[in-house]
């Protein structure tokens, strides 16, 4: 008589998230022309995920996942971003820039 090995949520959710790095170009920012947005895409479209089911883990709304990967939104919310992220593991690590006082407190053109 065999034993058959039961795997953990953890266990599976570790191995899924090793085969969807494997898939993605994390980089996103330094010398590279990616950016946020377009690692959030990958991420999903790797998953193998519908937009329902990587809406849910992040707690979002299936049409603002779907928004994002067919690129009807230009410009995300930083937390919409991060809560893709968090549901595939990577983790967001934001740092501070020096503005030029040229562009500080500067009234929108048009206004």
């Amino acid at each position: 008589m065999s034993q058959k090995s039961v795997m953990s949520a953890t266990e599976i959710s570790g191995m899924m998230a090793t085969r969807i790095m494997k898939a993605v170009d994390i980089r996103a920012l330094g010398n590279s022309d990616r950016n946020m947005k377009d690692v959030a895409i990958d991420l999903v479209n790797a998953s193998g995920w519908t937009y329902k089911e990587v809406a849910e883990q992040a707690y979002l709304a299936p049409t603002t996942v779907q928004n994002l990967v067919e690129e009807k939104t230009q410009f995300p919310r930083y937390d919409t971003i991060e809560r893709i992220y968090r549901v595939f593991g990577v983790e967001l690590r934001g740092t501070m820039a020096k503005v030029d006082y040229q562009y500080r407190l500067q009234p929108k053109k048009g206004r």
